[in-house]
C-alpha cells in the first residue's frame, strides 16, 4: 500500500514537472513572439520617424533580429554617427550573412567613416551574394571608381547597366566627367555592344556638343538611335553646319555611287 502511495506520488510529481516546463516553455515562446512583434513596431516608428530612442528599444526587445539593428543603424548614419552606423550594420550582418541590402549598408558607412577599403570588402561580399542584380555591381563600381581603380570599378558599372539599362546614360557621365569629355576613354570605360549603348552614346555626344563622336555613334545604333537621329539632323541643318548634317542624313540614305544616276539633295529628304 505504501509503496503504491510513493508511486502514485512520484507519478504526480513527474507530471507537474512536465506540465510546469511546458508550460514554461509556452510562455517563453509567447513572450518572444510578442516581443518579436513589439519590436518590429518599435522598429518601424523609428524607421518612419529617426527616433533613436524607439531604436534603441526595438533593438533590446529583439537582440537576436537583424532588421532592428539594420533601422537603429539607419538612425545613427542620418545622425551623423557613422561608427555607430557601422557597428550596428555589422551586428546585423553577423545575425543575417545571407541578406546582401545588409551588407550594402555596411559598405556604405564604412565608406562615411573613411574605411575604404572595408566598405570595397563588404560590397564584394553582396555582389556574391546577388551576382544578377544591378545594385550591387553599381555601389561597388563606383566605390571602385572612387578609389581611383576606374578600370576595376567600370567593369561593375557596366554589368549594372547591362542588369538595368536605366543606368546607362550615368555610367557615360561619370566616364565622362572623370575624363573631361575624352571621346576615347568614354569609349573605353562604356565598352558599347549593343545598339541600345551606342544610342546612349550618341545622345550623351549630341548634348554635349560633340558633333563628330555623335554622328560616330548612331551609325552602329541603327534604329535604336531614332528619332534622336532626325532631331540631331534638324538641329545641324538649323545651324546651318551642312556638312555634318550631310554625314548624318548618309547613315541611313548612302550616296548612289552610280554616276549617272539621280542626285538626291539629303536638305529637302
Amino acid at each position: 500500500m505504501i509503496e503504491s502511495r510513493l508511486k502514485t506520488s512520484t507519478h504526480s510529481r513527474l507530471r507537474f514537472v512536465r506540465a510546469t516546463s511546458l508550460a514554461g516553455i509556452l510562455l517563453f515562446l509567447i513572450w518572444t513572439s510578442a516581443s518579436a512583434g513589439i519590436a518590429g513596431l518599435f522598429a518601424a516608428y523609428a524607421a518612419r520617424t529617426g527616433e533613436l530612442s524607439a531604436a534603441d528599444t526595438a533593438t533590446s526587445l529583439s537582440s537576436r533580429d537583424a532588421q532592428p539593428h539594420l533601422v537603429r543603424g539607419g538612425v545613427l548614419q542620418s545622425k551623423g554617427e557613422f561608427s555607430g552606423a557601422v557597428a550596428e550594420y555589422s551586428r546585423a550582418v553577423s545575425l543575417r550573412p545571407d541578406d546582401y541590402v545588409l551588407w550594402l549598408n555596411l559598405a556604405h558607412a564604412r565608406e562615411l567613416t573613411g574605411d575604404r577599403n572595408g566598405a570595397i570588402a563588404a560590397a564584394t561580399e553582396a555582389v556574391k551574394l546577388a551576382p544578377h542584380y544591378a545594385k550591387p555591381h553599381w555601389q561597388l563600381g563606383n566605390l571602385l571608381v572612387r578609389a581611383g581603380r576606374a578600370d576595376g570599378g567600370f567593369s561593375e558599372l557596366r554589368v549594372a547597366a547591362a542588369s538595368n539599362p536605366s543606368l546607362l546614360p550615368a555610367v557615360i557621365d561619370l566616364a565622362s566627367g572623370i575624363s573631361n569629355g575624352d571621346v576615347e576613354h568614354i569609349l573605353a570605360a562604356v565598352d558599347p555592344r549593343t545598339p541600345e549603348s551606342y544610342a546612349a552614346l550618341a545622345a550623351h555626344f549630341r548634348k554635349h556638343s560633340q558633333t563628330s563622336a555623335a554622328i560616330a555613334m548612331f551609325r552602329p545604333a541603327g534604329n535604336s538611335g531614332e528619332p534622336e537621329r532626325r532631331m540631331f539632323l534638324a538641329e545641324l541643318l538649323s545651324a546651318k553646319q551642312f556638312q555634318q548634317a550631310h554625314s548624318l542624313w548618309t547613315i541611313v540614305h548612302p550616296i548612289q555611287s552610280d554616276p549617272d544616276g539621280p542626285t538626291v539633295n539629303p536638305l529637302f529628304d
